[in-house]
């Protein structure tokens, strides 16, 4: 049978044509199969009303399109003053009952306005007669929404320099064309225009191309072989059927180095040199590792490249969905390569990626359905290489990712995995089958028919929590690892896209998922590696008191010498597979023991974050390619994180700066951050360093080095590494304890259950049972054993990023964390945008007065990352090692404002959340009331029965009055338990130094009808005294259940409330927050949607 599904994803919108309004109502307006002594029972259907029943007061009609008289489904009908909200039917007809609602005295004589709404129409009404037990009727012809639109392009204009070339006569750069000013415009083909007397020496592509509601990449190129000295400028245009206006492009470019032939950037240094080389011009690393580091802003201890990903997903993803056939790359690279290369293996297409340290590549074409590109960076004979699965869907895009739980196994062990996958179906379509599939790491099917499907239909036997709410979910029962090989695994769905004659079915495939397979760690092999390491340390103790002076400085020959002498000893140990020196002839070793784990241990002074370094000029490298002048970037997040795994130590030795941190960021008032630290010692563990990509700035004061530089290749390749060369290393504070491998997999209800920096997986309403994280880490290179602490590869960040990090700020306070620069790529591919961190070993005096000056500058004086940087210290007096900053120079964490208020994020950044709460693009038929997202908070759906909240710190700008928000409430308890104890409701407040403003104290009460369920009989609904019915707008039954079934709901409110006196006052807290009272049963659901201050 024919998988066959018509999907609507986030990127795609209606289309529709534009033309008036009419309206008829009433009887003014043909009935058809009616007749004006038709009554309606309770539920809407026609009968004839006997002498002695009561006849049902309604209002009901049909709504049509204006140009072709046809019904029309799904158009949303409500009333003012407000009496209920329905859906047409097929037949575009709607009834609603208004009998029961309050007061009907008042209505009868009086004028409802019917109002009708539906995407891609424009809205219409009609104004009705209430008579008592008759149908007031309405047609409503809508008329389709006009298809006007405009082009937007970004950035307005393009200037090239000879800089761009990179010593070739071809320049290229990328622009984002888009459509904006109409929802209703599915898609538009565009033209791309080079005037004809400029075609010589410009060029654009594709020259035409189809956009739909995804941006797509337009690369502009430069042949400067035809332009002798002088500028030349032109316009390139943009025009498409039903653009409302004329969008150009300006480019010029200024060429100044004509006739020179040696490929030289007239930028650099007069000899020649690149001027962020080493003073004398020559290239100070060779390829693999050295020094400390001669630049002060880009880290190049070794070669190393990095994808990123496209200009639509760049946050680091192994497999990524492109619904454009023609994309752009993104990544970085490092060590100063002689090319970076990228290679479609799918296609055989090759080019070059244009640079550094972040590159582009532009114009790599790719064919429907997966294809496997790589980047390879070369400098003389060494070469690195990343690669990327890119998934084509023509026209589809899978806007948020789906995931699989647990995404971990060990071998042999069955488990049940969990899939979800968050979906859009047009409302008019029955949702067809998503099918998951076994596939290979390029994406290829594994046998003939999908293992499940998907379903949204809220049953948790198939893993589904909640129904209708565009998540589609399944199990995948009885699977289990053979081997350490990672499983993958992908959804598909057929696809239908275009009409008529250009109606197209494909098979549209979802980013790969992976499931990562493991042995478990032998806890005697643990033990005895970790009593190694001690005894290791141990030694270089002993030798060096054998010297009779005192400890050399790290990195120095002495402590080379003795290093050596350790290193001789523990790879003549039986239980040793290989082992090596740190970095760049630095004092520490590392271990590969033959249990399938890694090891490592610092020799050195105590008095250093590690255990030297040269440096040069000062240089910011730039993520945008722009200096300070780029536009203010601020993070999405007032969380902060610091850690101080060393507190103690650090502290008798110079300093740790992590105490000021916090104290700053903590003193701070607009913006008011919620800070989690300083947290020292054994309380900074693996799960506060798991979970970094939620706070908008990350602060780590810690021992580092760099290990593995030396590690044979076929051994690198055992690890979870992307980079096949060393790895930065940062300690954590969480002592080994190998024993707690045993029973790590026990019951749990939440993280906290599980011991060993565990998750809790919650497969069932009654709990769940915890994953061993830390196990899997050590067996896949993630983790290192040490002697005392576990410490952290760089893979580590990126492995547990399960969200981008909100454009986060982080500092890095340890020795050598921006050696190689494996740290920042991990972290900055993860969604953060600048990184502090140093060159070589630098001691806990330096590293405080420098973490503090960050600090300092950028929180008391809201300085940008390049402004602090030019003011901070930049070199250890007692090592040489510098300062360094990677990533963007404009970021700020001084943003005071209300991040995320209308969720377009596509999640909850910005909010600090608790308990069932996150954000979803539909919940059954209905879809935001601002943009693509809502939030949804409830009493605990699905296999949680945790209450959900989101709040918010923030400050008001003066000269703000109001705040307004939606909200829609959706609960199990009406009308069945309305004027019982069973009193679910909705609290929001505004919390400030003023006091309090509450917002909204909502109960089922409040909302229901004051004759529904036990309320019982209300004398004088006027009076304001009933049991229920205060806040009375109407209800209408669901159509999504909940676990119970039988829910009913409100029309979405929108609120407002004066804010003034809140204005400019310094920070506030927004809550929304949900309550469970008497029982935990029956669920309740708010929406949430467009909060905004005006």
């Amino acid at each position: 049978m024919k998988r066959t599904a018509t999907m609507i994803f986030a990127a795609l919108i209606s289309l529709g044509v534009g033309c008036n309004v009419d309206t008829c109502a009433g009887e003014q307006c043909e009935q058809p199969n009616s007749s004006d002594d038709t009554n309606l029972d309770a539920h809407g259907t026609g009968t004839g009303a006997g002498e002695n029943e009561e006849k049902v007061t309604a209002i009901g009609g049909v709504i049509r399109d204006s140009s072709t008289l046809a019904a029309l489904q799904g158009v949303l009908i409500s009333t003012e003053p407000p009496t209920g909200s329905v859906l047409t039917n097929a037949s575009g007809e709607f009834v609603i009952d208004i009998t029961s609602n309050p007061p009907l005295e008042n209505l009868e004589g009086t004028t409802i306005r019917v109002n009708a709404e539906k995407v891609g129409y424009t809205s219409n009404f009609a104004d009705l007669l209430v008579v008592k037990g008759q149908l007031a009727k309405a047609d409503i012809l809508m008329t389709q929404a006009a298809t006007e639109f405009n082009i937007e392009v970004t950035p307005k204009d393009v200037e090239f320099v000879d800089g761009d070339f990179f010593g070739e006569d071809i320049a290229h750069k990328s622009i984002t064309v888009k459509l904006v000013s109409s929802p209703n415009v599915q898609s538009a083909t565009v033209s791309v225009e080079v005037p004809v007397e400029e075609a010589a020496w410009l060029s654009a592509t594709p020259t035409q191309a189809t956009l739909s509601g995804s941006p797509m990449t337009i690369v502009v190129t430069i042949d400067r072989t035809t332009i002798e000295d002088g500028t030349r400028t032109a316009e390139i245009r943009f025009t498409a059927a039903g653009a409302t206006e004329l969008t150009t492009l300006a480019v010029s470019y200024t060429r100044s180095d004509a006739g020179s032939g040696d490929g030289t950037d007239e930028a650099d240094a007069t000899d020649g040199s690149d001027v962020t080389d080493a003073a004398d011009g020559s290239d100070a690393t060779d390829g693999t590792e050295g020094a400390d580091g001669d630049d002060a802003g880009v880290p190049d201890a070794e070669l190393l490249v990095k994808i990123y990903g496209t200009a639509g997903d760049d946050a680091g993803h192994s497999s990524i969905v492109s619904p454009s056939s023609t994309i752009q790359l993104r990544g970085l690279v490092l060590g100063n390569p002689d090319s970076v290369i990228w290679e479609n293996a799918t296609t055989g297409q090759t080019g070059q990626a244009i640079g550094t340290p972040f590159w582009s590549a532009d114009l790599v074409t790719v064919v429907e359905g997966p294809n496997y590109l790589t980047v390879t960076a070369t400098r003389g004979d060494v070469s690195r290489t990343d690669s990327v699965l890119i998934i084509h869907n023509p026209s589809v895009a899978f806007e948020q990712r789906p995931t699989i739980s647990p995404d971990q196994a060990f071998v042999g062990e069955p488990e049940t995995l969990m899939v979800t996958a968050p979906m859009r179906f047009p409302t008019t379509d029955t949702p067809g089958p998503v099918g998951i599939w076994r596939v290979s790491d390029k994406g290829v099917k594994q046998g003939a028919t999908p293992i499940t499907d998907l379903l949204d239909n809220g049953n948790l036997s198939n893993c589904d929590e909640v129904q209708g709410d565009g998540v589609f979910s399944g199990c995948v029962l009885g699977f289990e690892c053979t081997d350490e090989e990672y499983a993958y695994f992908a959804l598909t769905t057929d696809v239908t896209i275009g009409t008529g004659a250009n109606e197209k079915t494909f098979e549209a495939m979802s980013p790969l998922l992976r499931v990562e397979c493991g042995k478990r760690i032998d806890v005697f092999e643990c033990a005895e590696g970790q009593s190694l390491l001690k005894k290791a340390k141990e030694m270089w103790k002993t030798e060096v008191e054998k010297t009779g002076v005192a400890a050399p400085k790290p990195g120095s020959t002495e402590a080379a010498a003795i290093r050596d002498v350790v290193l001789d000893w523990v790879k003549a140990q039986p239980e040793v597979a290989s082992a090596g020196s740190a970095m760049g002839d630095g004092s520490g070793l590392w271990v590969e023991f033959k249990g399938g784990f890694l090891g490592a241990v610092t020799l050195g002074d105590g008095g250093f974050r590690s255990g030297a370094g040269v440096a040069a000029a000062h240089a910011v490298a730039s993520m945008s390619g722009t200096d300070s002048a780029s536009p203010v970037e601020d993070i999405l997040s007032k969380t902060a994180l610091v850690l101080a795994p060393f507190h103690a130590e650090f502290s008798s030795n110079g300093g740790d700066e992590a105490d000021v941190i916090a104290a700053r960021l903590g003193e701070s008032t607009c913006p008011t951050n919620a800070v989690d630290g300083a947290i020292l010692s054994n309380e900074a563990d693996l799960r506060h360093f798991r979970s970094q990509h939620q706070y908008g700035i990350v602060s780590i004061t810690t021992h580092g080095e760099a290990f593995f530089g030396d590690m044979a290749a076929e051994v690198v390749t055992k690890w979870d590494w992307d980079h096949q060369g060393g790895q930065e290393v940062l300690w954590t504070g969480e002592d080994v304890v190998c024993d707690s491998f045993e029973d790590s997999d026990g019951p749990c209800s939440v993280d906290s259950d599980c011991d060993n920096g565990g998750d809790c997986i919650v497969t069932s309403t009654s709990g769940g049972r915890c994953v061993d994280r830390t196990q899997m880490d050590l067996r896949k290179g993630r983790l290192i054993l040490t002697d005392l602490k576990w410490a952290l590869a760089a893979p580590f960040v990126s492995r547990h990023t399960q969200l981008k990090f909100p454009k986060s700020l982080v500092y890095l306070g340890g020795c050598r964390t921006l050696y190689n620069g494996t740290l920042a790529a991990e972290y900055l591919a993860g969604g953060a945008r600048a990184v502090f961190g140093y060159s070589g070993y630098v001691t806990s005096g330096f590293a405080y007065e420098t973490g503090k000056a960050i600090f300092d500058l950028m929180v008391e004086q809201q300085l940008h990352t390049d402004q602090t940087f030019t003011q901070i210290p930049h070199v250890d007096p007692n090592t040489g090692a510098r300062a360094r900053l990677f990533g963007t120079g404009s970021l700020s964490i001084s943003d005071a404002s209300l991040i995320n208020g209308n969720f377009e994020q596509s999640d909850l950044t910005g909010w600090n959340r608790s308990g069932d709460s996150r954000v979803i693009d539909r919940l059954g038929l209905e879809n935001p009331v601002v943009g693509h997202y809502m939030a949804l908070i409830s009493t605990g759906l699905g296999f949680s029965n945790l209450m959900g909240e989101i709040n918010q710190s923030f400050c008001i700008p003066a000269g703000k009055t109001s705040i307004t928000y939606y909200w829609k409430f959706y609960s199990e308890e009406f009308k069945e338990f309305c004027g019982s104890k069973f009193q679910d409701g909705l609290e929001a407040s505004l919390q400030g130094e003023q006091g309090a403003l509450e917002l909204e104290n909502l109960h089922v009460d409040d909302l229901c009808h004051y004759e529904d369920g036990s309320c019982g009989a209300c004398a004088n609904p006027e009076s304001g005294t009933c049991k229920c019915g205060s806040d009375y707008v109407g209800l209408t039954a669901s159509d999504v259940q909940f676990d119970q079934g039988g829910a009913f709901m409100t029309p979405w409110q929108m609120k407002q409330h004066d804010i003034t006196s809140f204005a400019g006052a310094g920070p506030v807290q927004l809550r929304f927050f949900i309550k469970d009272t008497v029982d935990s049963i029956y669920d309740t659901v708010i929406l949430i949607d467009g909060v905004k201050f005006d």
